[in-house]
């Protein structure tokens, strides 16, 4: 574990889902790649290099997840953002978070455990979950 891993309050989830960044107060959206996730922010990569406002707007269709974020840091086409939870507007991003990545994360066979000790726990599969498993090639066993 690194130090920047033992830093961190949240785990990050690598993952691979398209995006869209809505720039505020106007009609533009960029698209993006979500490149891992955590419960507080997300890491986003561009086709190019792109300034960035300080707030805008994440949409994640695969996630139904809409919230609004804020840049972090910028490297090119990387960007770290948070995000900020806003608790109005048609898609609640506090509500549908959680159980969005609850969710894809057990469809990646991750299991959610309600008591583990005094809290809520979660259980890593021993084995690749079958969307990432690696193919055998030919010959071997």
């Amino acid at each position: 574990m690194t130090r920047e891993d033992e830093r961190r309050r949240h785990r990050q989830w690598p993952c691979d889902y398209r995006a869209n960044a809505l720039l505020k107060g106007q009609s533009l959206s960029i698209v993006c790649t979500v490149v891992d996730i955590s419960a507080r922010g997300a890491r986003i990569r561009f086709a190019a290099a792109v300034a960035l406002p300080p707030d805008f707007v994440l949409v994640i269709p695969s996630l139904t997840l809409r919230v609004d974020a804020r840049v972090v840091s910028s490297r090119g086409q990387h960007h770290s953002v948070r995000f900020t939870w806003r608790m109005d507007g048609p898609l609640n991003a506090q509500a549908m978070t959680p159980r969005s990545l609850q969710k894809t994360l057990e469809a990646e066979s991750v299991m959610f455990i309600p008591e583990n000790g005094s809290r809520p726990g979660v259980k890593l599969p021993r084995d690749r979950p079958p969307a990432i498993r690696m193919q055998k090639k030919k010959g071997e066993r």
